[in-house]
């Protein structure tokens, strides 16, 4: 069951007297964390409440981006933000429930915090190892332009074929790479496409050097070598791009009816079919996106949002939430249970099925994306979500 929680300055103090005398419990640690995060108490923060945080033993190892956030918030209220940035990413403790989560659950701009005593955290933990699935990882099939069928997930890294003078090499770490040699020859300039499965991620470096991201259960489709007056490529799924500048040769990502065309720039785009609205954000530089709709041109922090044959502009995009994915983070914030369970479902390749009505619920923050399905399972269920596992199946009770 969830409760509303308001947090009163009363309780604030008493949680950093407690931070002081270094009795603060994992519940009492995330609670901390969410006032400081919620920005009504700064008058109350100061330079020793920042390093006691850091220096605080962790129990479990973890960094994501909404700590940094909180160290800055903590900063901008000592005046401290003006010094150089001495302070690094630290590992603070995880939540035994979540096993890795700093997570705040907001209703109407009030923080949902449902507070579980040691004893039944270690209850619900103790589940986690059963029929549990693992993260997504580095998987995707190369399909090449001659008709070779290439699973990277099983090919040695080091140099894949030779087309022409296009040498495809995979390297550590999840990446495929194009490399041209300067003197072109005759070779056939054929179609070469990538795709990842539910449950898979890659990287690949282009033939004209842009580089590509794509999430789960997407595909890039590109040829051998760059060639006419445009550098086109196709996706499906969700892609984000660093664009290889080129001012003579615009590049052009093509999707169902919608372009989008760059010089060189930085961007993604979000075009699952099972998603309310294609998303194209804007990270840095220009882009031009086009639909039967009509043209819109977008400014760095601006998104185009695609509905049917509507096309309407965010001038204020959330490029945390829009980024978390390639940073290994899944984004709670959706705004309902079963947009989270899509994320769920493509990430670690299960299938998901609801008993009853769809639960409510709108959550805020993010969690690893890299921790097993158990771990995100038993998020949900401390706060209210209940679920189980049928094999690759998530029931939604």
């Amino acid at each position: 069951m969830l409760r509303l929680y308001y947090m009163e300055e009363s309780r604030f103090r008493q949680l950093l007297h407690l931070l002081k005398e270094n009795r603060l419990a994992d519940s009492e640690w995330l609670e901390l964390l969410g006032g400081i995060d919620e920005g009504k108490f700064d008058e109350l923060l100061s330079a020793d409440i920042l390093s006691l945080l850091e220096e605080r033993e962790p129990t479990k190892h973890w960094t994501t981006r909404r700590e940094e956030k909180i160290f800055e918030k903590i900063k901008l209220a000592t005046g401290l933000s003006s010094e150089p940035l001495a302070i690094k990413r630290r590992y603070w403790i995880r939540y035994a429930a979540a096993a890795s989560v700093l997570l705040m659950i907001s209703l109407g701009g009030y923080f949902l915090f449902f507070k579980k005593q040691p004893s039944q955290i270690a209850a619900i933990e103790k589940t986690a190892e059963k029929n549990d699935i693992a993260p997504g990882t580095h998987r995707a099939i190369l399909f090449l332009a001659n008709g070779t069928k290439i699973d990277l997930d099983s090919a040695s890294n080091g140099r894949l074929a030779q087309l022409g003078n296009i040498t495809v090499t995979k390297t550590d770490n999840g990446k495929l790479l194009y490399a041209s040699a300067k003197v072109r020859t005759a070779d056939e300039n054929g179609m070469n496409e990538l795709r990842t499965p539910r449950g898979g991620i890659y990287q690949i470096t282009l033939p004209d050097g842009t580089s590509a991201w794509l999430n789960a259960a997407s595909s890039i489709m590109y040829p051998t070598h760059f060639t006419g007056k445009q550098r086109q490529v196709k996706v499906t799924g969700e892609v984000y791009f660093e664009v290889a500048h080129d001012e003579v040769h615009p590049f052009v990502v093509s999707a169902n009816e919608t372009k989008v065309e760059v010089l060189g720039t930085h961007f993604n785009i979000n075009l699952y079919g099972d998603e309310p609205e294609d998303k194209i954000t804007l990270i840095e530089g220009s882009v031009k996106v086009s639909t039967s709709a009509g043209t819109v041109r977008l400014a760095p922090d601006e998104q185009a949002l695609i509905t049917g044959h509507k096309i309407t502009l965010n001038k204020k995009a959330d490029l945390e939430k829009v980024m978390a994915w390639k940073n290994g983070e899944m984004v709670l914030s959706h705004g309902s249970v079963a947009r989270l369970m899509q994320d769920i479902s493509r990430w670690y390749d299960v299938d998901v099925q609801y008993k009853g009505i769809v639960p409510d619920g709108k959550f805020s923050g993010s969690i690893d994306r890299n921790v097993p399905l158990s771990s995100l399972l038993n998020v949900l269920h401390a706060y209210g979500i209940e679920t189980k596992m049928a094999g690759k199946k998530i029931i939604v009770q």
